[in-house]
């Protein structure tokens, strides 16, 4: 996905009224209230407007919290007392000689995304400092003196600048060269050896960093960001475990809040599911009450031992540490694109989500004053951007254009609009995700005997229960709803077919699904046809030689292979096998024992569609002399 960074935008301020721009449909937009309540808390905090840490100033997580608070909608004038307060700050962003890569590129990102001067940031200049400290093959690295050179440092700088528009490409090829194949980032990379081939370990939060970073590189027009980004992704959503919580890395495996919550703001739109798991996962670690209301815990086990009131001073400062980057995952937001909500020129909308098969749209609106062409572009993997179909804005800049790609196909689709303003610029709108379900499907014994249970059975696609029911058409007054039920939390249901149970004939069914999305669907229709048992009549005797017949009807049975069974005193056999008519009707000869005195046990028998057998009462025909 592309966006436009400011100062592109910057010379088309005198001619646009830029917007906002909604996130995407179906984008876990966070939960505000809670990201209200840490922030909050994080203010309370502070102490000479800066997080202390052991009676020192902390700055590197003074700037986490800067751009914490700037993630869950805080405002430039509301942060800007503590970056005002950064006064001392010069030695940790530049020391004899040597930049310290890890803070410099920290508090571009927070300077810039708070409009705070950058290139005169406490009497640095932060943009100079962090293109001095790439070299020529894109590595991030601030000399001798610099102790903090890491993924974390790579990927903040490599932010700040995109967001200044002077990312070197060649940052992002450095950056791919640190991914594993398995799709992880590594944190460390002096020893010059590959990721595989030194048997580097995952690490959580640098890799949602890392996919910062690659976002901020594919929206300043880099390609070569998209592909480790598409597989950064798929790692990264491949770690939630089934409590909604992220490892940090191998060497803190236990789920906690901090990782949990960049992973969170990393997932937001490629997998919005996952990062509402996120956001309930750090739920759970928020201390809901007392003077601490709205700090997060670091890991379970300290939320688990809070008894109540104020924190004890470890679970404080395990809070203080957490909360700026845990709150992501109420607030999810890539530090790239923290102000770009004020320099955005087109909106794009969806329905988020829709069924295979329906047609949908985007809609939004581009800041002109004239038509304008605009147009759709799709995501392939292993291709890039693509674009799809293409109209042109009202005067307005209202548009509407169908989303066809992947109509067909479940899955999720990445979208984005662009438009070509009057004065020749190219812009694009935030991605959002199209998700394409899968359509429920319904199935049924297609036959069955009259009065015996039957269900309906199938799946829907989802990842939660949803309600379910059946519906039967009753001639004379449409679709009637009948028995309500709620999936399994894979999709699956099981259904009892109840209307018409006890009376013969063909039934129209289908199954309606209320989808988690909005969406009310309903399946195809499919039919049952309820069979009576046979009914067997005969003379119940006749004279040796002589012809003799069983008939009878299978109600709601036409054109059925229907056959008598003779009792053989060791067992049931088949005798004389008949077609039943148009109404069910049938008569078979019977034959066995015609020469021979006797009574001889008989029964009908008749085979559905669907290999069920139904049978008759048995009846009882004498042969006489």
């Amino acid at each position: 996905m592309r966006r436009r960074f400011p100062q592109f935008l910057a010379l088309l301020s005198a001619l646009l009224l830029l917007v906002v721009t909604a996130a995407p449909a179906n984008a876990f937009t966070g939960d505000q209230a809670k990201a209200d309540a840490s922030v909050a808390w994080l203010r309370s905090q502070l102490s000479g407007n800066l997080i202390q840490q052991f009676g020192t100033a902390d700055y590197g997580l003074s700037l986490d919290t800067v751009l914490g608070m700037r993630a869950a909608g805080e405002t430039p004038s509301e942060v800007k007392p503590i970056l005002d307060a950064m006064g001392g700050i010069g030695d940790r962003l530049e020391y004899q000689g040597s930049v310290t890569t890890g803070m410099v590129g920290k508090a571009l990102v927070a300077a810039h995304v708070s409009d705070y001067p950058v290139t005169n940031f406490h009497g640095k200049d932060l943009v100079a400092l962090a293109q001095r400290s790439v070299d020529a093959t894109g590595k991030v690295d601030g000399g001798p003196g610099d102790t903090g050179k890491n993924l974390f440092s790579q990927a903040f700088v490599m932010i700040g600048l995109a967001q200044q528009g002077k990312l070197p490409a060649a940052t992002v090829s450095f950056l791919a060269d640190q991914q594993c194949s398995a799709g992880y980032f590594r944190m460390y990379y002096t020893d010059g050896k590959t990721c595989d081939a030194a048997g580097s370990g995952y690490d959580v939060d640098g890799t949602a960093l890392a996919l910062f970073a690659l976002e901020a590189a594919d929206e300043a027009g880099i390609d070569a960001a998209a592909a480790p980004l598409e597989r950064g992704r798929k790692w990264l959503a491949s770690m939630q475990e089934a409590s909604g919580g992220f490892p940090g890395s191998r060497f803190t495996p236990t789920a906690n809040s901090n990782s949990t919550g960049l992973a969170a703001a990393a997932l937001r739109d490629a997998a919005p599911e996952a990062a509402q798991r996120a956001a309930d996962f750090v739920a759970a670690l928020t201390y809901p009450s007392g003077p601490d209301a709205g700090a997060i815990a670091f890991l379970r086990t300290q939320r688990d031992g809070w008894t109540g009131g104020e924190l004890t001073s470890a679970q404080r400062s395990g809070a203080i540490r957490a909360t700026p980057q845990a709150l992501l995952a109420f607030a999810p937001a890539n530090y790239a694109f923290l102000d770009e909500g004020a320099t955005r020129g087109i909106t794009a909308a969806s329905a988020g989500a829709k069924l295979v098969g329906d047609v949908t749209y985007t809609w939004g609106q581009v800041t002109t004053a004239s038509a304008v062409p605009v147009w759709t572009e799709v995501y392939i993997p292993g291709s890039g951007w693509s674009r799809s179909q293409q109209t042109t804005s009202s005067p307005s800049g209202a548009y509407s254009i169908q989303l066809t790609y992947g109509a067909n196909t479940p899955g999720t689709y990445r979208w984005r609009v662009g438009v070509r303003h009057t004065s020749g610029q190219v812009e694009y709108s935030a991605e959002f995700a199209l998700r394409r379900v899968a359509r429920t499907t319904a199935a049924s014994a297609g036959y069955k005997q009259t009065g015996l249970a039957t269900y309906t059975w199938g799946r829907v696609s989802t990842s939660a229960p949803v309600r379910v029911w059946t519906e039967v058409y009753i001639a004379g007054s449409g679709w009637s709803r009948s028995q309500v039920s709620t999936t399994s939390a894979d999709g699956s249901y099981s259904i009892p077919l109840t209307y018409g149970a006890t009376t013969p004939g063909t039934y129209r069914w289908r199954v309606g699904v209320e989808h988690s999305f909005g969406q009310v669907e309903r399946t195809r229709e499919f039919t049952l046809q309820r069979v009576g048992r046979p009914t067997a009549t005969s003379a119940g005797s006749a004279p040796l030689g002589t012809t003799a017949y069983v008939w009878g009807t299978v109600a709601g049975g036409p054109s059925l292979q229907t056959w008598t069974e003779v009792n053989l005193g060791g067992g049931w056999a088949k005798s004389q096998e008949r077609l039943t008519s148009s109404t069910g009707y049938y008569a078979i000869p019977l034959t066995y024992g015609a020469t021979t005195p006797g009574t001889y046990r008989w029964r009908v028998a008749t085979a559905l569609p669907n290999g069920d057998v139904l049978r008759s009462p048995e009846f009882s025909f004498t042969r006489t002399r």
